[in-house]
């Protein structure tokens, strides 16, 4: 599978890090990190948030080789 727009976008979406609230963006970037996984990092939710508030999928950030491939 080639990488589409759309995932370049979720990829901008995390690249200095993130907490994804977003599910078509956690999907996208569950579809990079199968197809190129290295291009990112999925890891535990970075911020802390409130019992009553929507709470993110995942945190996530782009590694140097995600950051190269959306400045391409």
């Amino acid at each position: 599978m080639a990488l589409t727009e759309e995932h370049k976008n979720a990829l901008r979406e995390i690249k200095d890090g993130a907490d994804v609230f977003s599910y078509p963006t956690a999907l996208r970037l569950r579809e990079v990190q199968k197809e190129k996984p290295e291009l990112l990092v999925i890891c535990k939710i970075m911020g802390e948030y409130p019992v009553a508030q929507k709470r993110p999928y995942f945190g996530a950030i782009l590694t140097a080789k995600g950051k190269a491939f959306i400045d391409k």
